[in-house]
């Protein structure tokens, strides 16, 4: 067995990234004032992150392609069945079940995205696209964003149970292969592998997202969204009958 570069650094850092950014949001999703302000920014990292994953899908290392983790479901239901017989095959990049549920966590994660642009209230936190479906004081998409959000949360927890099992079934530990973008392999997939691209492409990419982000940042009044929810409770304190 010989250690063998697998996955290439820009899809570690995204790895990582989008993990930290996804659980910032959601903790703070329900919050107002400044931590309105932390999940705005997290929520944009999330989709500056989708940004990149789209280019590298393409561009990356080849493991890192979409390409090598689209598989057929036929393929799908075969690796499942062995996966319940406990035998299930061993695979450098992602196995079958993996590749898809990669898809239907960036499906997840730009719904979350795109709803979390057009949601909130006019008076208080709100999305950079909300004034483009709501009426003053409309909820816009706040509920499906919810519902997002927590299918985000659910495929993540699936996620981390089937990488824990898939490291008791074939002794292969893939929280390190992501952390140092290497794994044991024998003679024949050493000489299958393809060397991973040129760093070039991952500065393109970072740049394309550094661009996108500083639209972002220009298109957003932060001062607003954190003073939104203690305008909010003002107004709505403001509004109450006084008994006296």
């Amino acid at each position: 067995m010989q250690s063998v570069p697998v996955w290439d650094f820009p899809t570690r850092v995204f790895h990582w990234a989008l993990a930290v950014a996804v659980i910032a949001s959601y903790l703070t999703g329900e919050e107002e004032g400044i931590w309105f302000v932390v999940h705005t920014v997290s929520g944009y990292t999330v989709a500056l992150l989708l940004v990149f994953r789209l280019v590298w899908g393409f561009a990356g290392s080849v493991h890192s392609r979409f390409s090598d983790f689209t598989y057929s479901p036929g393929s799908v239901k075969t690796y499942a069945k062995q996966l319940l017989r406990f035998n299930p095959p061993r695979f450098v990049g992602h196995n079958p079940l993996g590749g898809w549920m990669v898809f239907l966590m960036l499906v997840a994660l730009a719904g979350t995205v795109v709803t979390g642009l057009f949601s909130g209230e006019d008076d208080g936190g709100a999305g950079i696209l909300l004034p483009l479906i709501a009426a003053p004081g409309g909820e816009g998409l706040a509920e499906v964003h919810e519902f997002f959000a927590n299918a985000v949360v659910a495929l993540a927890g699936i996620h981390v149970l089937a990488v824990f099992l898939d490291w008791f079934l074939t002794k292969e530990n893939l929280v390190k292969a992501m952390i140092t973008g290497r794994k044991d392999l024998d003679d024949t997939e050493v000489g299958n592998q393809k060397p991973l691209v040129g760093r070039w492409r991952g500065v393109v990419a970072a740049f394309i997202v550094a661009a996108l982000g500083a639209v972002l940042i220009q298109q957003t009044d932060f001062a607003a969204i954190a003073s939104g929810g203690a305008e909010s409770e003002h107004h709505s304190e403001r509004d109450e009958p006084n008994d006296d």
